[in-house]
Formats: C-alpha cells, structure tokens, sequence
C-alpha cells in the first residue's frame, strides 16, 4: 500500500513538474528582443533605515531585528513600491526573500525575488543560491493589494541562472545560459 501511495505522488509531481515546463515557450534572440522593456526598480525611501541591527518601517511600531541564534536571518532595506509599500530584503542561511509590507492599511506579501515593476506587474526571480526551485514568480497589483498570477519552478524545467527578464503584455520573457549557449523563452500569464 506504501509503494503504491508513494508511486502515485512520484507520477503526480512529474506530471506537474513537466505541466509547468511545458508553459516556458522557447523563443528566438530577436523576439526576446523586438518585446524588450525595462522594468522599474524599487525606489529609495527617507527614514526607511537599518541601526544597530534593526529596520524601523515607519508606520510599524516595531522593528525587523538580525537574529543570530540557531541559524541566521538579516534584514536589509531597499526601498519603495506603489507609493505605499516598502520592500525589506530577508536573507538566511537558504533563501532570499522580499517582504513587501504597507503599514496603513496594514498589508504584507512574500515574494521570492527582487521586485522589478512593469506597470501594475511585478517580476520576481529568486537567487540562484538559495536552496530552493530558483523560482518565478509574477504578481498584480490591483486595488491595494498583490495577487500571483503565475509560478514556476525554473531548476525543475533545467534552467540555472537567468541572465535578463522582463514582462510585456502579459507576457514574461527570460533569457538564460545553457551549455554556453544563451536560450530564450516566454511564459504567458
């Protein structure tokens, strides 16, 4: 009964795994780049600021504090996106992550990588060195708050280190390295 419980698990992460794959249309280098735009970066933000190990958010009575017992976890400041929300960089021992975090009304949302803007579309790749599926992950910013609208597991489907995306008519496009070669591919959303 255990083998075949554990047998059909096995077929159905696969079969998912694969199901996503199979999303990543491989492109050519000149539709990657006829689509090119680029995306906003999180702006800098006054009195969002890390002393003596802690982030104070203003608005938040309390602090995003490093902690170094039993492991590690540091927080940095980055800045600001759609004018309400700062981004706070979480690192530990294996994975990356960026909190986006409003204090009025109080809203807070994970996302695995850095947040690069294309209008009310986030794109966001995780590092290649955390220890987890170096993921994408697309969010929309609607009426105050943040839905994902897709993700994907970039190691599973054989891609390492993205070397440049971006988002264009719900559309996502990356390019990556492979057997030094650059490979190109689009995800729609």
């Amino acid at each position: 009964m255990k083998t075949t419980l554990y047998l059909a698990l096995l077929i159905l992460t696969t079969t998912l795994t694969y199901g996503q794959c199979d999303a990543l249309i491989k492109i050519t280098q000149q539709e990657f780049e006829q689509h090119f735009v680029q995306g906003d970066t999180v702006q800098p933000s006054a009195g969002f600021v890390k002393e003596d190990n802690e982030v104070h958010i203003p608005g938040i009575d309390h602090p995003y504090t490093d902690w170094y017992e039993d492991g590690v976890m540091v927080y940095e400041p980055v800045g600001k996106i759609f004018n309400d929300f700062y981004v706070l960089e979480m690192m530990d021992e294996i994975k990356d992550s960026y909190y986006l975090i409003r204090p009025e009304p109080y809203s807070f949302t994970e996302v695995t990588g850095y947040p690069y803007m294309y209008g009310n579309y986030i794109l966001a790749i995780e590092s290649p060195h955390t220890d987890y599926d170096n993921s994408l992950e697309v969010w929309e910013f609607k009426n105050g708050t943040f839905k994902l609208c897709k993700k994907i597991g970039l190691t599973a489907c054989g891609i390492q280190d993205v070397l440049q995306s971006y988002i264009k008519n719900k559309t996502a496009y990356i390019k990556t390295y492979y057997s030094q070669q650059p490979q190109y591919y689009k995800l729609k959303f």
